[in-house]
């Protein structure tokens, strides 16, 4: 499988002995934690009070995401058990994010707040993260860096008062660096990508100016429309520099304003009163001790693993199997674990025994879904068609789960034929439930391509190609977009010819 990952590189302070797991469950967070269930509750409480807050001030109607298609947050301890379960031991790294359909997932170390007005706490990260995930649910278009990062600022230091929640308060956690790191000039700044660092190597002040000036454009009533204008221009394709100059003016005078406004002792926020935001239900439980078991195996699963790694998990899954041999939950996580080792037919197994105890145990439909495409890929004389009933099967029981919708198209591919309609449709289904998966915006994307659709897929791949998180995959898609403007200039109606040996990426 193809990771994108978001390293988040935090500081966080030793945790406290290991308490009971709790599972706590809202309408956009799956929340798994060793710590205080009303710790829990109420931080699920504020991620979905930052959702409320963040869909009133943009005005926008959003789906409620399907049960297997919310974000799932494992608290789990400190951060030597962070990194052993990312299997980064020696890093510096606390914390990873990682969205995709059907499978977005962080993990952290216990939830706490921040423990001063200077901290930068795990909450903080997370809501930055949120942020961008938010973001990519409601809007297609791609941003200049500073643009996305300096959003996703503003809202990671979202405050929770007594009865109001603040979005826009002051990021504190980036006073150190802009008070000391290297300031980019501001039309670096304000390039594509950002210059964010000297030639030197200096660490700069990226994300804190990137901040400011958001912060600044928003609330200064003559600069506000500006933004406005300046977005505009971005969406009519013209280049982000220019679009700057053209909506901001004197870019030195633009940075001399910011520059005294970042002097000022009290800057606005956005306020909300806490009794408009409309959380839906947030539901807590006790992990059993099956669940709480098999949970380090789930979430090493899901992070994914490599050969070594899954010799080791699919070990540890048949050791809690063994003691639970009737919990469907734990033969679910088996199941992976065995497919992840490439034991499908053992895989099959345990998903079928699952399913015998839990029907609509959804996870492991899904499983045995996976384990029967692995086989057909080897095999002399493929079922292919029982591959997609056993899909068709899980999607009977959560419609909009994405994965089955996924795999049920990649299988055509697979297979070396052209998808059916139907096939696209739910591809392209999935693409509305989970925008912030920017590897299926690719496979969809290719998919147009191939039908002659290059203005669609143009705007599927732009936001690839200018992901604040850069990587090979925004490597590939700035490749594609050369080649699919070269077909437009040459007048082709389709890319067919070039998509075939472009649909195998990073």
């Amino acid at each position: 499988m193809r990771w994108l990952f978001a390293l988040l590189a935090l500081v966080f302070s030793v945790s406290p002995a290991r308490a009971q797991w709790f599972e706590v469950s809202s309408d956009h967070f799956l929340i798994y934690g060793d710590q205080s269930e009303t710790q829990l509750l109420e931080f699920a409480q504020r991620l979905e009070m930052l959702h409320a807050a963040m869909v009133l001030r943009h005005k926008v109607e959003l789906e409620k995401p399907s049960p297997s298609n919310r974000v799932v947050i494992y608290s789990v301890g400190s951060t030597t058990q962070v990194r052993k379960l990312a299997d980064m031991k020696g890093s510096s790294v606390a914390g990873i994010y990682i969205p995709r359909a059907g499978a977005t997932m962080a993990i952290v170390p216990r939830i706490r707040r921040a423990s001063n007005v200077y901290d930068l706490s795990g909450e903080t990260v997370l809501y930055h993260e949120y942020a961008h995930h938010f973001f990519n649910m409601i809007t297609t278009r791609d941003f200049p860096r500073w643009l996305s990062e300096g959003y996703a600022e503003f809202y990671s230091s979202v405050k929770f008062e007594k009865d109001t929640v603040l979005l826009g308060a002051p990021a504190g956690h980036r006073a150190a660096e802009m008070a000391y790191a290297f300031k980019v000039p501001i039309r670096d700044l304000l390039s594509a990508d950002g210059a964010w660092s000297t030639t030197g190597g200096e660490e700069s002040s990226f994300y804190g100016q990137s901040w400011l000036l958001f912060h600044y454009l928003m609330f200064n009533k003559a600069r506000a429309a500006q933004l406005g204008t300046y977005q505009e221009l971005l969406a009519a394709g013209k280049p982000a520099l220019e679009a700057a100059e053209s909506a901001f003016g004197d870019l030195k005078a633009l940075d001399e304003e910011v520059g005294i406004y970042a002097g000022k002792q009290r800057l606005t926020a956005l306020g909300y009163l806490r009794s408009v935001l409309n959380t839906g239900p947030i539901r807590s439980r006790k992990i059993s001790p099956s669940h709480e078991a098999i949970m380090p195996v789930l979430i090493q699963s899901r992070r994914g693993v490599d050969e070594e790694q899954a010799k080791r998990v699919v070990a540890e899954a048949r050791n809690v199997a063994a003691r639970f041999p009737d919990d469907p939950f734990v033969l679910a996580g088996l199941a992976e674990a065995e497919l992840d080792a490439e034991n499908p037919d053992a895989a099959i197994a345990a998903a079928d025994r699952a399913i015998a105890l839990d029907s609509n145990r959804i996870e492991a439909h899904i499983q045995k879904g996976h384990a029967m495409f692995a086989k057909a890929k080897t095999a002399s004389a493929p079922d292919w068609k029982a591959v997609r009933t056993q899909y068709a099967k899980a999607n009977r029981i959560e419609p909009d789960n994405p994965i089955p919708l996924i795999r049920y198209y990649t299988s055509f591919g697979q297979q070396g034929v052209s998808p059916p309609k139907i096939a696209v449709d739910g591809l392209a289904r999935v693409a509305q439930l989970a925008p912030f998966d920017m590897g299926l915006k690719g496979d969809l994307a290719m998919q147009w391509r191939r039908d002659g659709l290059l203005d669609q897929a143009l705007e599927l791949l732009a936001p690839i190609a200018n992901n604040p998180h850069q990587n090979e995959s925004s490597d590939w898609a700035r490749q594609q977009i050369e080649e699919i403007h070269a077909e437009m200039k040459a007048g082709k109606s389709s890319g067919q010819g070039a998509a075939k040996e472009a649909s195998s990426r990073p």
